[in-house]
């Protein structure tokens, strides 16, 4: 099993990815593999990117926040507590890649500043 101390610095470490957009480009990569199985258009792609990346968020924010539970010294719960504000932060800015796409023309590909075309 894998300490509490470890998953707090995983943690960090994929939800500064997630911020810096890193872990966008798994949603992409995902919806990628899905259209090439189903025939989406450009918004359902840009709409599931959103969700997929919104998901490792929400699997990051669990690992951080159960991780907290578990640590008892004020370092190791403030370095867990800076985990949980990464993974809501990237969280957030899936939910505006994820408006963006629901609202975009081109369904949302070139919202974080590569466009996709």
């Amino acid at each position: 099993m894998i300490t509490p101390q470890a998953r707090t610095l995983v943690s960090i470490a994929l939800g500064f990815a997630l911020v810096a957009g890193y872990l966008a480009r798994v949603g992409s990569y995902v919806m990628a593999v899905v259209a090439r199985v189903h025939d989406l258009s450009g918004r359902s792609l840009g709409v599931g990117e959103s969700i997929v990346t919104i998901l490792i968020g929400v699997g990051v924010l669990w690992m951080a926040t159960d991780a907290g539970r578990q640590l008892s010294g004020t370092w190791e719960r403030a370095t867990a507590q800076a985990a949980q504000l990464l993974a809501v932060a990237g969280i957030a800015i899936a939910l505006l890649g994820l408006l963006a796409a629901v609202a975009a023309h081109d369904g949302g590909r070139g919202f974080i500043g590569f466009p996709i075309s």
